[in-house]
């Protein structure tokens, strides 16, 4: 149970941080807007990791 919940918080970090970072922009925010964007990359790269770690069946450092 412990590991699907660990898949399904690394698929919503991946999904979230991706769509932010990529589809979402903020024009005329200045550095709150870049704050925002790389906070989401961020966010998208700890998913990412989480999720390449459970399918390599290894323990995430992050933990």
């Amino acid at each position: 149970m412990r590991r699907i919940a660990e898949l399904i918080l690394a698929l919503v970090l991946f999904i979230v941080g991706g769509y932010v970072s990529v589809f979402r922009r903020f024009p005329g925010e200045g550095r709150a807007g870049v704050v925002l964007i790389l906070g989401a990359a961020i966010v998208f790269f700890v998913g990412a990791y989480w999720l390449w770690a459970y399918f390599i069946n290894a323990k995430p450092v992050l933990r």
